[in-house]
């Protein structure tokens, strides 16, 4: 009886840890804009989570990385706090479905940062957790001819 009890309890947990492991997300970095006092990162989060994402927090790892403004997709709500900033889903409608995405804005005092991302469903239930960084540095370049550019300084 006490093998079969054992044997139970660990399925359980191994159930439990699948589920764990299988509640998910990434943060994808699209673009990013150094005009301004301020960098401006673009950035949609990706929902492999097993239920709709639908809140979304960042926690700076450094004092340079805090957040001055923040930007949500429509039907959401952005509060940035003193340290962790929350993006949360005005409705159930408004959730991240399951293998969808939607795109958030930052603006942040460093050209690079990263932050712990913890993602919640429409229950509180917390769904995972994640490091991201997010690297300005990179300047993005527009596919221009020799001639165009050239007319630029003529």
């Amino acid at each position: 009886m006490n093998l079969v009890k054992v044997n139970s309890s660990l399925v359980a947990f191994a159930l439990l840890c699948f589920s764990c492991a299988m509640a998910d997300a990434s943060a994808v970095q699209d673009s990013c804009r150094t005009t301004g006092d301020y960098p401006t990162v673009y950035f949609s989060v990706v929902n492999d989570a097993p239920q709709p994402v639908c809140q979304v927090t960042l926690f700076p790892y450094e004092a340079e990385c805090l957040l001055v403004d923040c930007a949500a997709p429509d039907g959401w709500s952005c509060f940035p706090g003193n340290v962790t900033t929350f993006w949360i889903a005005d409705s159930n409608d408004a959730c991240i479905p399951v293998g969808g995405s939607r795109g958030f804005r930052i603006q942040t005092l460093s050209v690079f940062c990263c932050y712990g991302m913890n993602l919640f469903g429409g229950d509180g239930t917390h769904l995972g957790s994640k490091d991201v960084c997010f690297d300005c540095h990179t300047i993005g370049v527009e596919p221009r001819t020799w001639g165009h550019v050239k007319a630029l300084f003529d």
